[in-house]
């Protein structure tokens, strides 16, 4: 097989699956606009001083993000046709992991933001998930300096060309993610636990199935790529055999809107939660409060 036919049915499967995926993620954005800026009951908009300004910019980033590497894929595939490999999957490559990092790194620094908020503003207790944050940024900084540099006339440092940049950004991303997960649901159950039996507990149960099912979605995409890169370092087959850049054509579309429609999910439920009069309201993504009507 030519390395022009595989690289042409790659980014077909690739666009494929962002297409299904991009499709799933506008009907989530819709909804979780529509509880951001409108009140809980009826179609009025919200007041500007109650509308959450920073949830509310974050989605649409994260939208724009989205669209951007959807929108950067179909181009890709269609000009591909005319052969116009060189420079095209240069700038593809390139873009769109700048695009899904920015993503993964927004979302992350959402979620320890709510492990702080429900832990009462403890720091101590987002040291674990900040630090693999920090170790993220710093492979993605390291991940543009090598593009850089492999486009100056100067050497290239060894180090870009070794496979540790997606190994530990994904290894730590799962670390933000399945700690803060489980920071936030022990806290909630313990909470729940010292109300005893009424509609807070109920509420509080019904926030930890809202944090759990978002939280798998979120590291589930992370996991399966990590799980790919893995097998290339330990099979040495990276570019040689067909399935493992498929099998990756197919991860890294799920690696983008997976956490973006959990981000999504959290502001829809969390909102049809809100409607329920007279029990308790928490709001992981903003801060709220672990006290209501029992």
């Amino acid at each position: 097989m030519s390395n022009f036919s595989t690289i042409a049915k790659i980014t077909l499967v690739e666009l494929f699956v962002q297409g299904i995926l991009y499709g799933l993620y506008l009907c989530s954005l819709g909804h979780s606009i529509r509880w951001l800026l409108f009140d809980d009951e009826g179609w009025k908009l919200r007041a500007p001083k109650k509308i959450n300004r920073a949830m509310f910019f974050i989605t649409i980033y994260i939208f724009l993000a989205s669209t951007v590497v959807f929108v950067d894929t179909a181009i890709v595939s269609f000009l591909i046709r005319w052969r116009e490999i060189p420079s095209l999957v240069w700038f593809d490559t390139f873009t769109t992991a700048l695009v899904w990092m920015s993503i993964l790194l927004i979302a992350d620094a959402v979620l320890i933001f709510r492990c702080w908020i429900i832990f009462y503003r403890s720091c101590g207790v987002i040291c674990l998930p900040l630090a693999a944050w920090c170790a993220c940024v710093i492979c993605n900084i390291l991940y543009i300096y090598c593009h850089a540099r492999s486009l100056s006339a100067s050497n290239v440092p060894g180090f870009c060309s070794s496979d540790g940049f997606p190994l530990i950004f994904y290894s730590c991303n799962i670390i933000v993610n399945v700690y803060s997960t489980l920071a936030i649901v022990f806290q909630l159950l313990s909470a729940a636990r010292t109300i005893g039996i009424g509609t807070s507990r109920h509420s509080l149960l019904s926030v930890c199935h809202i944090v759990v099912d978002s939280g798998v979605l979120y590291t589930l995409s992370s996991t399966l790529l990590l799980a790919s890169f893995i097998n290339d370092s330990l099979s040495g087959k990276a570019g040689q055999d067909f399935a493992i850049p498929l099998l990756t054509a197919v991860l890294y579309p799920l690696n983008v809107f997976m956490p973006a429609i959990a981000f999504n999910l959290i502001l829809i439920r969390v909102g049809e939660q809100r409607t329920n009069a007279g029990i308790v309201y928490v709001d992981p993504l903003s801060g709220g409060s672990l006290s209501g009507n029992t």
